[in-house]
């Protein structure tokens, strides 16, 4: 297996080319605090959000398309954070031998539309984007 690539994503044990993976979508187990689905509670938020999902699930669009559209690059296309998640291999996918790891490092990915501030921040997982924050106002990078 070759070294992975922005093309690459994990599902199944598998390193995949983004380009044919369909995007699909799943929350995480822990959503971050403060930055959760009470962020919905006016009517813009959760229209953003609707939007999103109308724009992303059941096009069968594949992760890169999904990216054209809403990854966000300024600042670099994603980071590195330690977020409640179990072990992972290399490729991303859980390890349901390993016992549970509140310090696991995953890559996070911003994603967004034009220069709205609505945004969803998440990783990949078995081939899901995994969504752990939602910040309809960009409160997290803003100050």
């Amino acid at each position: 297996m070759g070294q992975l690539d922005s093309r690459t994503a994990p599902q199944k044990g598998v390193c995949l080319d983004r380009r044919e993976i369909k995007f699909k979508i799943r929350l995480a187990d822990k959503m971050q605090n403060g930055f959760d689905f009470k962020k919905l509670s006016n009517s813009k938020a959760a229209k953003d959000f609707q939007n999103f999902l109308d724009e992303t699930i059941g096009k069968d669009l594949s992760i890169t398309e999904v990216d054209k559209l809403f990854l966000r690059k300024q600042g670099g296309v994603s980071e590195t954070v330690s977020i409640p998640i179990s072990k992972w291999d290399k490729c991303g996918v859980r390890d349901h031998n390993q016992p549970f790891d509140e310090h696991t490092e995953r890559e996070i990915y911003h994603y967004g539309k034009d220069r709205k501030p609505f945004r969803l921040f998440g990783f990949y997982e078995d081939g899901y984007f995994v969504i752990f924050m939602i910040d309809p106002t960009h409160e997290k990078h803003s100050k």
